[in-house]
Formats: structure tokens, C-alpha cells, sequence
């Protein structure tokens, strides 16, 4: 997924905003996911899908006060956890 965002901002030019509401749409539908699981008993896979929410928001929140790390992630075409 990541490959789409970098390629989204980079080839397309696309306002900054844009991405990181897309990041946010992203988050939105882990969490329904996770709940979905959890509903389901599965708390391995609600788990998990709770950590790909917590990455994005982070991710959306190092662009919007353009942090170092979102710099490194952007010239680098990968996030380091």
C-alpha cells in the first residue's frame, strides 16, 4: 500500500491533503475490519488489524506536521517502524 501513497504523491502531484485523508479512509476501514473480527472471537486478527490503524494514523499525522521521519519515508519510498 505504501508503494501506491509514494507513487500518489510523487508521479501525480497530488495535494498533500489528499493523501493523508486517504491514509485516514485506510484507517477507517482496518478498525471496521477489526471489529468485525473481534465480533467474530478472533482477537488474533482484530489485533492486527488494529496495529495497520495505529500505522496509518501515525503516518497521516508525520505528514500533516512533516516530520523527519516522514521526510526519511518519502525519499527513502519505505516507512521504518
Amino acid at each position: 500500500m505504501e508503494i501506491i501513497f509514494n507513487a500518489l504523491i510523487e508521479k501525480l502531484s497530488l495535494d498533500p491533503e489528499k493523501i493523508i485523508k486517504a491514509r485516514l479512509k485506510l484507517a477507517e476501514k482496518y478498525f471496521r475490519e477489526a471489529q468485525d473480527y473481534l465480533g467474530r472471537g478472533d482477537s488474533v486478527q482484530a489485533s492486527e488489524k488494529m496495529y495497520k490503524v495505529v500505522e496509518e494514523c501515525i503516518k497521516a499525522l508525520a505528514q500533516l506536521y512533516n516530520l523527519p521521519e516522514y521526510k526519511k519515508a518519502i525519499k527513502e519510498s519505505r516507512w521504518w517502524t
